[in-house]
């Protein structure tokens, strides 16, 4: 598996907004208008409109804020192309307004929605950031800032920095993880269900083991098991540690796994919310922490 990864940041200047390319009224601002900027733990100066938004349940960011922080060149190519063009370097990246896939370096990087203009910004989905180019861009919603952190900045994870595996070179034969197939709960939920102490990274299900699942093995093992779990947490998937140390067989988990689903069914719960989603075997058997955290991290 290829462990190299882009270490820049994919910015943009905003554009004029194109009436037929605007998002629907629908789109909202995430919450009051955001006054700050941070780059590595420094605030940047800007005079520029930096509020971020949502639009069907992804956070949006505004690229030209985001781009002058960074010092990125960019060109703009007005109707009918429509793209921006960034170059850092031996980096070029190539957007194209309402399109869904962006090129970095000439290789084909899938979004989970598509680049937009609202008001004359340049928005982005910010999980975006993540599949292109590895580099974290997080919205602190109780603090009002836009946090970008690079290869050189310190982020409260410093092992999501960078993803060494993303959508472009992800392992053939795996299934990929669809953006947006998962209703995710709102954070405040999710925050107060985990008295979560760091950033929200992952889906419920990367900090939880089924019951089904915790009946494969004796409570005086659970209680040694749990026991052991420190900080750790925040950063490996807890069930892939629990089938890895007690050592738990594929078909054993498969088995688990369709009794969940039963009574999930059973009881009228919709697979597709965060709450109820199943464990992914396939993904969770390979072991691997980097792909692990990929497909769970939630956006």
């Amino acid at each position: 598996m290829n462990k190299h990864i882009l270490n820049f940041i994919c910015v943009v200047f905003a554009i004029l907004a194109i009436s037929t390319r605007l998002l629907p009224m629908t789109a909202s601002y995430a919450q009051e208008p955001m006054s700050r900027l941070r780059v590595d733990g420094e605030f940047v100066n800007t005079t520029l409109d930096i509020h971020p938004m949502v639009y069907e349940g992804y956070l949006f960011i505004p690229l030209r804020a985001v781009s002058e922080a960074i010092g990125f060149t960019v060109e703009w190519h007005s109707a009918p192309q429509n793209k921006v063009q960034i170059t850092r370097g031996d980096i070029a990246i190539l957007l194209r307004i309402g399109d869904d896939i962006i090129l970095v370096n000439e290789n084909e990087v899938k979004l989970s929605s598509s680049v937009q203009v609202v008001n004359g910004r340049t928005m982005i989905p910010a999980c975006a950031i993540y599949d292109a180019i590895s580099v974290l861009v997080e919205w602190d919603s109780a603090n009002q800032i836009i946090d970008i952190f690079t290869e050189q900045g310190s982020h409260p994870t410093p092992s999501f920095n960078n993803w060494p595996v993303n959508s472009a070179n992800w392992p053939e034969g795996l299934p990929q993880h669809i953006a947006g197939s998962i209703v995710l709960m709102p954070e405040e939920v999710y925050q107060s269900r985990f008295s979560m102490s760091r950033p929200v990274q992952f889906r419920h299900v990367f900090y939880s083991v089924p019951g089904e699942i915790l009946d494969l093995v004796s409570g005086e093992e659970l209680r040694d098991f749990f026991a052991g779990i420190g900080d750790e947490s925040y950063e490996e998937m807890t069930l892939m540690r629990f089938v890895q140390h007690f050592n738990i067989s594929r078909g054993d988990f498969d088995s688990a796994v369709d009794r969940i689903k039963m009574l999930h069914q059973m009881r009228g719960a919709n697979l597709s919310d965060e709450m109820y989603e199943l464990p992914n075997a396939d993904i969770i058997f390979t072991f691997d922490n980097d792909i692990i955290r990929y497909f769970y991290r939630r956006e």
